[in-house]
């Protein structure tokens, strides 16, 4: 199971309850496009969250700009096939920031892996998740102590983990 497949469970399982979905952290659009192929109908919005640009603390920070346009403009160009994508490309806290409170049905975190940084993403997203929606995301546990730690200290026992891939989900509210 990817993290795909379970986002798409998360909302094919919703009963039609999870129309509005963010995805932090978007890389090459896999997910994104997964989830957008199996779930077009029950979507109304699909928000796509990346940055897209050279970072400290990211195996590929020696790219040039040209290399992080174009996995930028890969995700955009599916937006010709699923209108209820948007594609934004800033950092996850600005990005956050055009939203209101209990906007979205699921959030996914899936971007900087450190514990520093998915704090700052849980507190910043958890406001804009209505009550009964998801927040939820990647690579809890294995290489990414720095996720485990953030997620087990903001939520302790409240979450469940999805294996094999790691994913950690919390019900709001």
């Amino acid at each position: 199971m990817t993290q795909g497949h379970a986002l798409i469970d998360f909302i094919k399982d919703s009963n039609g309850k999870i129309k509005r979905v963010v995805e932090v952290g978007v890389w090459k659009g896999h997910t994104t496009k997964r989830v957008l192929k199996a779930c077009k109908e029950d979507i109304s919005q699909y928000w796509a969250v990346d940055i897209w640009q050279k970072s400290n603390r990211w195996k590929y920070r020696s790219r040039s700009a040209e290399f992080w346009d174009e996995r930028y403009f890969k995700v955009c160009k599916l937006m010709y096939w699923f209108p209820q994508l948007c594609v934004v490309r800033m950092d996850s806290i600005t990005a956050a920031g055009l939203f209101t409170e209990k906007y979205f049905d699921l959030v996914f975190l899936d971007a900087d892996h450190t514990y520093e940084a998915l704090m700052n993403d849980i507190k910043t997203w958890l406001p804009l998740v209505r009550d009964g929606g998801l927040l939820t995301g990647h690579d809890y546990g294995g290489k990414h102590a720095g996720v485990k730690k953030a997620v087990d200290e903001i939520f302790g026992e409240e979450i469940e983990i999805k294996l094999p891939e790691y994913i950690w989900v919390k019900k709001v509210g």
